[in-house]
């Protein structure tokens, strides 16, 4: 049956505007188990034809090798078996020339594969191990390009785009593809259990994808196909986000260079809490207990604690935060505190996805509480003013980080005036340029 032409329009696939296109199955058409429901709508995003047709010979080789290595005999995958094997049989074939066709097929796979002691241990798929029902048979393992995951992948997450969201996967933002064994899905199965959504048309394929609060596009994807092995992806913002993906141990690569404009950045504001901390221990320095009343101490407090937290993220703050490296940062931090009982500066640096924000909040947390003491026993009607610089939560790039602690900076110089009017500090609002979508950090 030919596919519906759709006329001009973008590809999801390609992204290229083009004359003419066609409905590409997400998941394609032949997949579908037999045991689907026979109402089940079924994905469709448009495509170019060239696109179509690379992904239909791509997905025709994939479920021929993958059908080889699916459990016979569970229901989600039963047909598949059936469907994959009948398709070698030259006895089921329709002329002679498809019966060669079919028994060609069939030498090039096990031509390609491998047996006993061929077979490594490692590069196997997680999900499709050993499925022989008699020990004593002799394993064979079928080989599929990697690539074939990758790609199914991707179209995949695109299609779900374009379905539930109606927007392409476009620059600056791309995908990630992830093979992970089941030792490393801890912080994803975390993040998709509390936020993810449930996209299915099983028993075939299932969809859970975890859409960041912070732009409402990045998203986290688990893709399980026939209820037999998972695939994995993320959708992120290029550069920093390509830099460091969501399960990476966040080391640096060798020849990898310092970000300059954050160093410079860095050293910049390093001086200027340098000097709010010398305004800090000029004013505890001239105001020993005796002539110092309760409310300038309760503030003292505060803002030292505040300022000092300063001091300390300001090299922490070039890191591309989400909930999977807090996760992993948080973990790896507990760790080392249990087993060496020890922190060193080292330490939040290596961790610093989670440490930069554990700095930012204790900062912004004595700062509001500075506040509502100033209000409530000086009359300063500061919370109008301050509060609005310290809702933002950095999430996501580095530019977002800085722009919330220079807006914490600034809250801490305005009040450090309270309790000493005549400082020679100047509160500095943000230099930065408001960043783009900033609007979307604020927690009101």
């Amino acid at each position: 049956m030919a596919k519906k032409k759709l006329g001009p329009g973008k590809c999801v696939h390609c992204l290229k505007d083009v004359e003419e296109r066609n409905f590409d199955h997400v998941f394609p058409e032949s997949w579908y188990p037999d045991s689907t429901p026979p109402d089940l709508e079924k994905w469709q995003i448009p495509s170019c034809i060239p696109c179509n047709s690379d992904y239909g010979r791509l997905e025709q080789d994939f479920l021929l090798k993958i059908g080889l290595c699916l459990d016979p005999f569970d229901p989600a995958s039963k047909s598949i078996v059936e469907k994959t094997l009948r398709s070698l049989k030259s006895s089921a074939a329709r002329n002679p020339r498809d019966a060669r066709h079919r028994l060609g097929k069939g030498r090039k796979i096990l031509t390609e594969a491998l047996q006993g002691g061929q077979i490594p241990d490692h590069g196997i798929f997680p999900g499709l191990g050993n499925r022989r029902a008699n020990v004593n048979e002799e394993p064979v393992a079928v080989l599929v390009p990697a690539e074939s995951f990758q790609r199914i992948t991707e179209k995949i997450v695109r299609g779900i785009y374009y379905i539930e969201d109606g927007i392409f996967i476009e620059p600056p933002y791309e995908i990630e593809f992830y093979a992970l064994p089941e030792n490393d899905i801890a912080p994803w199965k975390d993040a998709l259990d509390r936020f993810g959504s449930v996209y299915a048309r099983e028993p075939g394929i299932m969809v859970r994808r975890a859409v960041a609060h912070e732009d409402g596009i990045s998203s986290l994807f688990e893709i399980t196909f026939w209820k037999q092995f998972k695939t994995y992806a993320s959708v992120s913002l290029s550069g920093e986000g390509q830099q460091e993906g969501p399960m990476s141990n966040d080391r640096p690569a060798k020849d990898e260079k310092p970000d300059e404009e954050h160093l410079a950045w860095a050293i910049d504001q390093r001086a200027e809490v340098q000097h709010t901390l010398r305004a800090l221990y000029g004013f505890v320095r001239h105001h020993p207990p005796p002539s110092l009343d309760l409310d300038p101490k309760y503030l003292l407090d505060h803002l030292i604690g505040a300022a000092f937290s300063l001091w300390r993220a300001v090299f922490l703050a070039d890191t591309f935060r989400d909930d999977i490296r807090i996760h992993q940062s948080q973990e790896a931090f507990l760790l080392k505190v249990i087993t060496d009982n020890a922190i060193t500066f080292a330490d939040d640096k290596a961790n610093r996805h989670w440490t930069v924000e554990y700095y930012l909040e204790n900062a912004k947390f004595r700062l509001a509480s500075a506040i509502a003491y100033a209000d409530h026993h000086k009359g300063t009607r500061l919370t109008e003013r301050l509060m609005p610089f310290l809702r933002l939560r950095g999430m996501r790039g580095a530019e977002l980080t800085r722009y919330e602690w220079e807006s914490a900076h600034y809250a801490l110089r305005k009040l450090f005036k309270v309790i000493a009017p005549d400082t020679d500090l100047e509160a500095k609002s943000p230099t930065l340029p408001k960043p783009e979508g900033l609007d979307a950090f604020l927690h009101r």
